[in-house]
């Protein structure tokens, strides 16, 4: 996943955008795992059904 920084961003050390980009990247995983968890719950509760287009 590539981020672009704005302008207020451009002037921070590197060690700055580490921090404000780490928990973007946590965040990202957790809405993965999240999608998971809601499509494997799907299939049980109904398996004889298409899994609907989700979209986050």
């Amino acid at each position: 996943m590539n981020f672009i920084p704005d302008q207020s961003y451009s002037n921070c050390s590197w060690k700055e955008k580490e921090q404000i980009m780490t928990p973007l990247f946590y965040e990202q995983d957790f809405l993965k795992n999240q999608k998971k968890t809601l499509i494997d719950r799907y299939r049980k509760e109904q398996p004889h059904k298409p899994i609907p287009i989700m979209k986050f």
